[in-house]
């Protein structure tokens, strides 16, 4: 092994929670875990270690854990990086991860190589269902996901006159855009306008330029939370009371609810998951959480981490470890196997899935399930 993978295991096995050690038994098949850099990352893998090792000893798998940087470089070259270390670091039985989708579209050519199955936990991007039997997306991808927005701003909302403002020069944001202005075309209907931004964007001057030309009844946003934000700064200096959709990359989690505390926002967005959803899994899930972490539940990202390592520890728990059979258990659900059942809702890999999407908003300075009008 080379000084480099050596070193990058080593700085992932620093950043292992109590419950995921490095030093482990001999023949413990391992589960890579990238998940997004915050606590709720962290908590839910211990949950999910807890959950594994209440199966049977030994272990039947036992879970790696690493942190992603959060500028775009670096966050590339540590999950490249990560991605290398893991593969070579003895048997990896699956990988729950990457974050977003433009890191998933460079790393996982390494995992389709190594005949290691890899599960997308949130990356929306078609082209990531394209990537060889070895790569499962877990989200819907961005024209579900577009659906998903529409149906809720034409049917729940009543909103016909629709600009998109989308993330230029990135997978999601476009990808989104497309999914968005298609499913408008659908219903007869173009998006008044189609605003690029980056988030480093001059939001207010080109927001306000869009409205000047053509005022809607409503934005859907197809961008991360930084401009988001700055949208909404936008429309509360202009006094605009416009409804704002929101796709998956804005998550209501505490501090961004912080964040945009003094903006009379109407915003909606759409999540993984929930807390207030009606699942029982969800349920027992959350109960053993608090029990364990005594903290506010964890992000929909977080929620659909939680749910890709089940599933592929599941899959070697009743199959073995062996890379083809844990392949070829995802593909069966679904088909030969019910779709596993996870917090998020039933999951499978099949064209005709369900959409688990829910729509939340902010009312009082909390994030809720939406309920329309």
């Amino acid at each position: 092994m080379s000084r480099v993978a050596r070193l990058a295991i080593a700085s992932v096995c620093a950043a292992l929670i109590p419950a995921v050690a490095c030093s482990r038994p001999a023949g413990v098949p391992r589960l890579a875990y990238v998940y997004a850099a915050d606590g709720g990352g962290q908590r839910v893998a211990k949950v999910a270690q807890i959950l594994i090792d209440g199966w049977r000893q030994p272990r039947v798998a036992e879970i790696i854990v690493a942190s992603t940087a959060s500028d775009q470089l670096s966050e590339a070259s540590r999950n490249v990086e990560f991605a290398n270390s893991a593969l070579q670091g003895g048997p990896l039985a699956g990988a729950a991860g990457h974050l977003g989708s433009r890191t998933t579209l460079l790393v996982a050519p390494m995992y389709v190589e190594a005949h290691v199955p890899l599960v997308v936990p949130t990356a929306t991007s078609r082209r990531i269902g394209q990537l060889g039997a070895f790569v499962f997306p877990l989200a819907p991808n961005e024209d579900a996901e577009g659906e998903f927005l529409v149906n809720f701003a034409t049917a729940r909302l009543g909103l016909k006159r629709l600009t998109v403002v989308y993330l230029s020069a990135d997978e999601y944001g476009t990808g989104l855009r497309d999914g968005v202005v298609a499913a408008l075309r659908r219903r007869n209907l173009a998006p008044v306008e189609q605003v690029g931004v980056l988030d480093d964007s001059d939001h207010d001057r080109m927001l306000t330029a869009s409205i000047g030309r053509a005022m809607p009844d409503g934005l859907i946003l197809a961008v991360g939370p930084a401009s988001a934000s700055k949208v909404l700064e936008s429309l509360d200096e202009h006094q605009l009371k416009l409804p704002v959709i929101a796709g998956d990359s804005v998550e209501l989690v505490a501090d961004y609810l912080h964040a945009i505390r003094n903006w009379s926002a109407n915003l909606y967005v759409a999540a993984f998951w929930h807390p207030e959803v009606p699942r029982p899994e969800s349920k027992a899930f959350l109960e053993l959480y608090r029990r364990e972490a005594g903290v506010p539940p964890p992000s929909g990202t977080n929620a659909m981490f939680f749910d890709s390592l089940m599933m592929l520890a599941t899959a070697v728990r009743d199959v073995g470890p062996r890379g083809d059979d844990v392949s070829a258990y995802l593909l069966s659900l679904g088909v030969s196997r019910p779709p596993y059942q996870g917090i998020t809702g039933p999951l499978s890999f099949q064209p005709r899935r369900p959409v688990n999407l829910v729509m939340t908003r902010v009312r009082d300075g909390a994030s809720v399930l939406a309920e329309g009008r």
